[in-house]
């Protein structure tokens, strides 16, 4: 087996594990929120914890669906600025996707930086309603950054090395 099918193979698996961890984040907020509602309008009494959790999870959502949607090529503002500069030369459109994908780059290198700072600046905070650690809650940031960093790198160097033109980049 070659290098390039064992890591197809690595990245294959941390795609489902990503979609697993998206689904079962959506149900557990669909769940808590549900539960919300009938402590407070059924029951007469509020879940404290219930609205900090949504939030962390919500946050932890966004920044590992991220990256996916960068994998899969779901983010529409980049073939969406394609069209809007009527960019019909596949040179053009690859130039474009070299560029915003360096910029992406540029985005989660600081996503990881400055959240490793805010999360080993905020372990010993705790949250008002879990009493969990904040640098946990963070740890978000981060990680986020770094599998933002690994699909673009990824796109770029098919992209760069002629494997795939950037329509194909990221499927």
């Amino acid at each position: 087996m070659s290098k390039h099918t064992k890591l197809k193979v690595v990245f294959s698996y941390l795609d489902h594990f990503l979609e697993v961890f998206l689904y079962v984040g959506v149900l557990v907020m669909i769940a808590v929120g549900m539960a919300q509602i009938v402590a407070r309008y059924v029951l007469q009494a509020s879940l404290s914890w219930s609205e900090e959790l949504m939030r962390f999870l919500y946050v932890w959502l966004t920044l590992f669906g991220t990256p996916l949607a960068i994998r899969r090529k779901q983010f529409t503002a980049i073939e969406a600025l394609s069209n809007l500069l009527g960019a019909k030369s596949k040179i053009f459109k690859n130039v474009l996707f070299f560029v915003t994908t360096t910029m992406q780059v540029l985005f989660f290198a600081a996503l990881t930086y400055f959240g490793a700072q805010l999360v080993s600046r905020n372990m010993h905070n705790t949250s008002p309603a879990m009493g969990l650690s904040m640098g946990l809650a963070y740890c978000a940031m981060p990680l986020g950054g770094v599998l933002g960093l690994i699909y673009c790198f990824i796109a770029l160097w098919d992209l760069t090395h002629g494997k795939v033109t950037h329509e194909e980049a990221m499927v």
